[in-house]
């Protein structure tokens, strides 16, 4: 089971999988430490950065997400859990679907003030692109969510939100 997780820069993806990680063992895979191990590049993030763009530019996020299933060994016989963070395109969740039809997209939001405190001036520009990589001619990336999580909520109600996706997982046979 793939749960890809879609959300702006500091809106808790990667703590809503830590947690995850933590309570329920399942799989964190974080897109952009597979691109870097797809790369070979080593700690040269502007090197790296023009990379990866020259790489989206000439195969698209369709065939790149296809190319990551592969290297992230994804097997649907498993029983696994695997946390994708993060989707950002309408293509990347169509080529999950192509090799997971049961795969769920969750959003993580938060408030904007709360984003603001929580982001730098150039994670605030990335924003805007990632709202334009949202939306394609046919559709649009949160349009195809199917839960959500808060990027504010305490520890309690994190538990509260992650056991009902859970239940809901198991009644409708995902896992």
């Amino acid at each position: 089971m793939i749960i890809g997780i879609a959300g702006y820069h500091s809106s808790g993806k990667s703590d809503l999988s830590e947690f995850f990680v933590n309570n329920y063992s399942w799989r964190h895979v974080v897109k952009r430490e597979l691109l870097r191990e797809w790369s070979s590049i080593d700690n040269n993030e502007e090197v790296f950065t023009e990379w990866y763009r020259d790489l989206y530019h000439n195969m698209g996020s369709y065939e790149i997400m296809h190319h990551l299933l592969r290297l992230m060994k994804y097997d649907r016989n498993s029983k696994d859990v695997v946390l994708l963070d993060a989707i950002h395109t309408p293509d990347e969740w169509k080529a999950v679907l192509e090799i997971e039809p049961e795969a769920l997209l969750v959003s993580v939001v938060v408030p904007k003030k709360c984003r603001l405190s929580r982001s730098t001036p150039e994670d605030m520009a990335l924003d805007i692109k990632r709202e334009r990589f949202w939306h394609s001619h046919q559709t649009c990336l949160l349009a195809q969510v199917e839960w959500s999580f808060s990027g504010v909520a305490s520890e309690a109600l994190r538990a509260l939100e992650a056991d009902a996706l859970v239940d809901h997982l198991k009644s409708s046979g995902r896992i």
